[in-house]
């Protein structure tokens, strides 16, 4: 073998090492601001590797209709995404029926938004029933 033969088999060795470097699960920490009392945050497991993304909500405590709605912590996914060098795109079916979810992060910013609609698609639901929550969202690290 000659020397461009052996650098070229070199570098090839190294590119197919470092791709599962690239996809690394990671965990995004996400809150929202007109909600700073929902402690803890939302968290989102993202898993580029294998196209999926797990979303998890905390327990809360809301008013909904003049009534205090305990809701327990649950996880919902792992479900499909789209990832892209600059966004994640995924639908998320509530637990209640008739509700539609579809987000989409920034990579960039780590801005998510949240697109909530009740008994059709976000793009096809009436104004009266649907919003759009924001999120702000950090790359979750080890604390200790």
């Amino acid at each position: 073998m000659n020397r461009s033969t052996i650098f070229m088999l070199t570098c090839s060795t190294v590119i197919a090492l470092c791709q599962p470097a690239l996809a690394i699960e990671k965990t995004l920490i996400c809150d929202n601001g007109l909600r700073p009392d929902q402690v803890p945050h939302i968290t989102m497991d993202l898993d580029e590797a294998n196209s999926t993304v797990t979303v998890n909500y905390p327990a809360t405590s809301i008013y909904y209709d003049s009534l205090l709605k305990d809701t327990p912590a649950r996880s919902v996914g792992p479900v499909a995404a789209a990832f892209d060098p600059k966004s994640i795109v995924f639908d998320l079916r509530d637990q209640e029926p008739g509700f539609y979810k579809h987000f989409t992060l920034d990579r960039l910013t780590g801005v998510l938004l949240d697109y909530n609609s009740v008994d059709a698609p976000y793009d096809k639901a009436p104004a009266t029933d649907k919003g759009v929550w924001s999120y702000n969202c950090q790359l979750g690290t080890a604390k200790f």
